[in-house]
């Protein structure tokens, strides 16, 4: 591949078109002239990147050690307590009642 070559096709296709379409609003005579000159005259395609460079699996852990790990511990543990204290309450008043 040569990315060199592609760009004076591109710098050909432009200075063409220029004299082709000198004035226009937004170069809308010029968009098509371009396309239509790289296809005529072969713009060279670059080799495919591979998708191992950017493409991954990635499986999370189950658990880190971080604010979002420990705050879950945290709140686990808030959960069970509160659990076994609203159990402990009403077992307690039921003894209580007898």
């Amino acid at each position: 591949t040569n990315p060199d070559g592609n760009s004076q096709i591109y710098t050909d296709a432009q200075a063409e078109c220029e004299k082709e379409f000198p004035i226009g609003l937004s170069g809308s005579g010029r968009i098509p002239c371009i396309q239509s000159y790289i296809a005529a005259h072969g713009i060279q395609k670059q080799d495919a990147i591979p998708v191992s460079l950017y493409e991954f699996d990635f499986v999370s852990p189950r658990w880190s050690p971080d604010l979002a790990g420990w705050s879950m511990v945290a709140s686990v543990a808030c959960l069970t307590m509160a659990t076994l204290s609203f159990i402990a309450d009403r077992w307690l008043k039921a003894e209580l009642r007898d």
